[in-house]
């Protein structure tokens, strides 16, 4: 086994059981795939939304059913948004006069949306919130 290769177990999600995902390697390769590129595309697979929700493919699986070949270009992942921006988010829909359940976010929320002055206590009551 190589340095290569190893990188590759590395970046893929599911590369647990390395001899099945060995044997799949030099299939792949055998079969045109460029070793660099694999890890690249693992490393992308690996921050794929299914992935990231624990439904990635076994590494073997992944090569053996070409999903390599599979110019897939996976959304780079964002920061969670800042409490502002959910406090802006949430009272410019309080505002507007759309439905906003109780449970759409919590105190913290609240509390920043009152501190920036963008929504009132009486606001966040009539619309059943608990300020």
């Amino acid at each position: 086994m190589s340095e290569i290769f190893d990188q590759f177990c590395r970046a893929h999600p599911k590369a647990s059981e390395r001899d099945a995902v060995y044997r799949a390697w030099c299939d792949a390769v055998e079969d045109g795939a460029n070793p660099a590129r694999l890890v690249v595309l693992a490393q992308r697979y690996g921050a794929s939304p299914e992935a990231q929700r624990g439904y990635a493919k076994k590494a073997q699986n992944w090569l053996r059913d070409g999903a390599w070949r599979e110019e897939v270009k996976y959304p780079a992942r964002s920061a969670p948004a800042s409490i502002d921006d959910r406090a802006k988010f949430w009272a410019e829909r309080i505002n507007a006069g759309k439905f906003v359940a109780a449970s759409s976010f919590g105190a913290d929320v609240a509390t920043r949306m009152m501190e920036l002055a963008l929504v009132t206590g009486e606001q966040l009551r009539a619309m059943g919130i608990k300020p």
